[in-house]
């Protein structure tokens, strides 16, 4: 009898344990689906209202005018004009964020609408899949992902806006690849660490390769980063599982791969040209990252002294981002110890990465730039929270060791609890709603598919006053009978949508602008009524001389120019090209930014396309904006043949519009008013100008100079050192960077007191030992209109 009662006993308590066990597995996969549904709706939520503030930005225009959206909008029209990439054109930032953006763009209408939609949406939609796919190959389970991905959206607003959001450098679109060779490393080591065969490590080398590859095509320094990055990871895990010398040769070999696959890239977006983007990326973009981007008024650091007296909020963030990865950095190594996962694995590459994708901060000091490790260094955070058990790991731990881990988790729950108080976002719905009903337009019509703010409207305003801008309209776009895109296939003909003032401008004996076909003689012009789609239309018949037309090229829904008889469409020059180009449908006929025709030959091409063009008119930046002065002095051969070529036709809020004089372009000579020589060994030199009046003055100062560098042989740091001449009293404070590659410099500076200016020549280096020397200065009088000359330099008391 006590036998039994003690087996029943033990089957009552077996079923008790199972019932618990079944309990807490209910518990457990409940608190699954909730965190999952949770996290699903909270994403759902802040796309929904992301979007419809994307649509609202997108279609309201307030974009800068320089950098910023046509950045983008400019290759992405070359593109879809036909234009080879690289080589027709250059993207500063990789040509591979173009392709990123350029579906979206398609699909939305390739308008400016469709390049500000694209833009808005593809950061913030990358760092949506990037961030999930991370927490899931690190936590294995959907529901947590899910709600860590929502987490990093609401709690990482201020702290990643360059990332999440399309700022001007687009770094989170350019830092997406290396998180994702990261997450492949995690996923595919944690499936096969330790038991490869030789065609799936093969396999695994080469995709790694490939994204490697894409990194770099998609942002030049962040791919230059991982690919370092992953070298030395790669390096350090091979070691482990075999030896140094195979390490050392697997390492070579995922470089030298890695290295033939941006080249197939190139190759195969820029054809035969694919030498030119590779030039452009490697060589001509790294020579000006640091004298032409990396000074005044841009900051840069030049002495280790000079980092800690000048302690700010900017060097606080980035002290703070290197110090808590070499924190992250050493409980990785630590933890890597304790337990040989993919996951501290793949956390070291991306730990390596962030710490080399810092180094951008030595070309231009700026806080965006650590954004890139910040971001990394949340998400690891955010994995050893969720993931690791910390009591565990104490148990095995000695009592100091205790101290300094339970330190470090305390102070990452401290960090923690600072984004929860203080950077929480919640996107506001209803007002959004309501801003999307209240938005204020200045004009009945879309331009480019968007509405304009008041500055840019003015802007528009002044160039249809100024600049005869064609009226334009498009085929019908149908396919019937004969006809493609309202293009017919066997004679010169097309329909065109009707309008009243297409109507009543459109005479026989004009000529019709097409995109490809060109100018056409209009024959003959039909106004009457045909059925559409289903639909009874009114349209337009034009019947021209010629061969046939393109109906891909010239079709719906490319524009055509309507022209007089002996007219031709205006031809622009832009520094930064944008709205005019597109309203007339041309692109610049050299590079969109003047700041990206960088490096000796392209910047000297692109003066010679400025003399060879004579275009009919140029528009600059006004001077009312921060780098407009740094503009003048690092581009000045340019501005001086603008004076002297151009007139000024009028200012807007935010450029200045020229026409063409009528004697432009001829041969001129420039005599220097005097010459300063045996300044070796001189500091600063003054300007003998002996002025007996108080007046603007624009001053062209012309230096024959020799650096000396020790670091020359050593890639990257051989650009650290800036060489620098200071117009210490002159009217406009701007400091000229000399180029480490010219022997000769041309710059100007405004003046307006008696006194005569002075110069003071000095380096600035992290790294000691560079020199330059002034060997001769000559300087003459700018003998441009007085008008042109205090418009430059930004005097504009009558002119508003």
């Amino acid at each position: 009898m006590l036998k039994f009662e003690r087996q029943q006993a033990m089957i009552e308590s077996q079923d008790g344990v199972c019932q618990t066990r079944k309990y807490q597995v209910y518990i457990k996969n409940t608190l699954h689906h909730t965190m999952g549904i949770l996290g699903a709706m909270g994403i759902l939520y802040f796309l929904l209202v992301s979007f419809l503030d994307f649509y609202i930005k997108s279609t309201y225009f307030d974009g800068f005018p320089a950098d910023g959206p046509f950045q983008l909008y400019n290759p992405m029209r070359r593109l879809a004009a036909g234009q080879t990439p690289g080589h027709d054109f250059p993207f500063f930032h990789g040509l591979g964020v173009v392709y990123l953006h350029y579906p979206l763009f398609s699909f939305f209408g390739k308008s400016l609408f469709a390049s500000e939609m694209s833009r808005n949406i593809v950061s913030p939609l990358l760092f949506l899949i990037s961030s999930f796919l991370f927490f899931y190959v690190c936590t294995k389970k959907m529901g947590l992902s899910l709600l860590i991905t929502c987490f990093t959206l609401y709690f990482t607003q201020d702290f990643l806006e360059y990332i999440l959001y399309a700022k001007n450098s687009l770094l989170g679109v350019r830092s997406t690849f290396p998180l994702l060779i990261g997450i492949f490393i995690i996923a595919m080591l944690g499936k096969y660490h330790e038991k490869w065969n030789r065609l799936c490590w093969a396999a695994y080398c080469l995709s790694i390769c490939l994204l490697l590859s894409l990194a770099f095509f998609c942002g030049t320094e962040q791919g230059m980063a991982s690919i370092a990055a992953y070298s030395i990871f790669h390096f350090f895990y091979v070691k482990k599982l075999k030896n140094i010398k195979k390490a050392f040769v697997e390492s070579l070999g995922i470089l030298f791969i890695s290295s033939l696959g941006i080249v197939a890239l190139f190759l195969v977006v820029s054809g035969k040209n694919f030498l030119d983007p590779i030039r452009y990326h490697l060589i001509e973009v790294p020579k000006d990252q640091f004298w032409y981007f990396g000074v005044p008024p841009n900051g840069f650091l030049y002495s280790f002294s000079q980092i800690m007296e000048n302690f700010d909020i900017l060097r606080a963030s980035y002290y703070f981002t290197v110090l808590y990865g070499i924190l992250l950095l050493c409980f990785t190594l630590f933890y890597h110890k304790k337990n040989n996962s993919s996951i501290s694995w793949g956390i070291f590459f991306l730990i390596l990465y962030g710490f080399l994708s810092t180094f951008s901060i030595l070309g231009i000091y700026m806080e965006s730039y650590c954004q890139i490790f910040l971001k990394l260094e949340i998400f690891i955070t955010l994995v050893y929270l969720f993931t690791f058990n910390p009591v565990s790991l104490v148990e095995k731990l000695s009592s100091s060791a205790k101290k300094i881990f339970l330190g470090g988790y305390c102070f990452a729950l401290g960090v923690l609890f600072f984004f929860l108080s203080y950077n929480i976002y919640i996107p506001n719905l209803l007002q959004t709603l309501e801003n999307l009903t209240k938005v204020k337009h200045f004009h009945e019509k879309k331009i480019l598919g968007v509405y304009f703010n008041e500055p840019w409207y003015k802007y528009i305003q002044a160039i249809q006053e100024h600049i005869s801008i064609p009226l334009s309209f498009c085929s019908i776009p149908f396919d019937e009978e004969e006809y493609i895109n309202g293009i017919s296939t066997t004679k010169a003909s097309l329909f065109v949508e009707y309008s009243k003032i297409a109507a009543d401008s459109v005479q026989e004996g004009m000529k019709a602008s097409f995109k490809k076909s060109g100018q056409r003689k209009i024959q003959k012009v039909e106004i009457a009524w045909k059925v559409i789609h289903g639909i009874r239309q009114k349209y337009i018949k034009l019947d021209l001389e010629g061969d046939l037309l393109s109906p891909g090229k010239d079709g719906y829904p490319n524009k055509i120019f309507l022209l007089e008889k002996d007219a031709h469409k205006p031809t622009v020059w832009s520094v930064y090209s944008g709205i005019t180009e597109a309203m007339l449908e041309e692109h610049n006929p050299d590079t969109d930014y003047i700041i990206h025709a960088l490096g000796a030959a392209r910047r000297q091409k692109y003066i010679e396309s400025f003399q060879k063009e004579k275009c009919d008119y140029a528009i600059t930046m006004k001077n009312n904006w921060l780098y407009e002065n740094w503009l003048l002095v690092a581009n000045w051969d340019f501005y001086e043949q603008l004076a002297y070529n151009y007139d000024i036709l009028c200012t807007t809020p935010s450029h200045v519009l020229w026409k063409k004089k009528q004697n432009a372009f001829t041969e001129q000579t420039h005599n220097w008013d005097g010459t300063l020589k045996n300044l070796e060994n001189q500091t600063d030199a003054i300007l003998p100008l002996n002025r007996e009046t108080d007046g603007y003055a624009v001053v062209v100062v012309e230096v024959d100079y020799s650096i000396q560098n020790p670091w020359k042989f050593l890639p990257f740091f051989n650009n650290l050192p800036r060489y620098f001449i200071d117009p210490v009293n002159a009217h406009t404070k701007q400091i000229v960077s000399l180029s480490p590659y010219y022997k000769t410099f041309k710059f100007p500076i405004f003046i307006k007191s008696k006194e005569d200016p002075k110069l003071q020549f000095y380096v600035q280096s992290l790294l000691p030992g560079a020199s330059f020397q002034i060997k001769e200065l000559r300087y003459r009088y700018l003998h441009a209109d007085q008008n042109i000359q205090e418009t430059l330099f930004g005097v504009f008391q009558s002119k508003n």
